[in-house]
C-alpha cells in the first residue's frame, strides 16, 4: 500500500509539473484554430501573385515579360481541395469530417533566378497569411548555375462553415468537432 501511495505521489508530481506546458500547447492550439477559422476570404492563388509581384528580378530571365517574379511563374489551373477529417470512431470505424479544408495551389518557376526563389520561399515562411510549402521540387540549370527550374506548392488551411453540419445531417448524427 505504502509503494502504490509512493507512486500515486510521484504521478500527481509529475502532472503539476505538466501543467504548465498543457495549458501553453492548448492556447497555442486555441489560436492556431481561431486563425485557420478566419482564413475564410483568402484566395492562396491571390495571395501567391501578390506576393510574387512584390519580387523584382535580380536577373535577365528569357521569355520574360516584366521585371517582376509575377512575369515568370505559371501557376497550375487549379486549387486542389483536401478535407481534413477526426480520428476515426472506435464503434464504427468511420471518419468524421471537421470542417477544415487544405487548399493548395502549384506554381512553376522556369529559368528563375536562384535568389528569388529563396525569397519567395521565405514570404511563404514569413506571411500574415496562414501560408506553408507542401511541396517542393528543383533542378539546376546546366547552363546557367545561378537559375533553377522549381515546382512549389504552397497550402493554407480553410474552415468551411456548415461542412460538419452537412455531412452529419447525411449520415443522420448532431454535427460537431470531435
Amino acid at each position: 500500500m505504502v509503494e502504490e501511495v509512493e507512486s500515486a505521489r510521484k504521478a500527481l508530481e509529475q502532472a503539476r509539473r505538466l501543467i504548465p506546458a498543457f495549458k501553453a500547447a492548448s492556447q497555442a492550439k486555441a489560436e492556431v484554430e481561431r486563425i485557420v477559422r478566419d482564413n475564410k476570404d483568402t484566395s492562396i492563388r491571390v495571395v501567391a501573385n501578390e506576393t510574387l509581384k512584390k519580387i523584382e528580378l535580380a536577373d535577365d530571365v528569357p521569355g520574360a515579360t516584366g521585371t517582376t517574379m509575377s512575369d515568370i511563374v505559371s501557376f497550375e489551373g487549379k486549387t486542389t481541395e483536401t478535407p481534413i477529417v477526426t480520428k476515426k470512431r472506435k464503434a464504427k470505424g468511420k471518419q468524421t469530417p471537421s470542417g477544415f479544408v487544405m487548399v493548395e495551389q502549384k506554381l512553376e518557376f522556369r529559368d528563375v533566378p536562384w535568389v528569388n526563389l529563396l525569397e519567395f520561399l521565405d514570404s511563404v515562411a514569413h506571411s500574415k497569411e496562414p501560408l506553408f510549402l507542401t511541396k517542393l521540387e528543383i533542378a539546376r540549370k546546366f547552363n546557367r548555375m545561378s537559375h533553377v527550374r522549381a515546382e512549389v506548392t504552397i497550402g493554407t488551411v480553410k474552415f468551411q462553415e456548415g461542412a460538419v453540419e452537412s455531412e452529419a445531417k447525411k449520415k443522420g448524427q448532431k454535427g460537431g468537432v470531435e
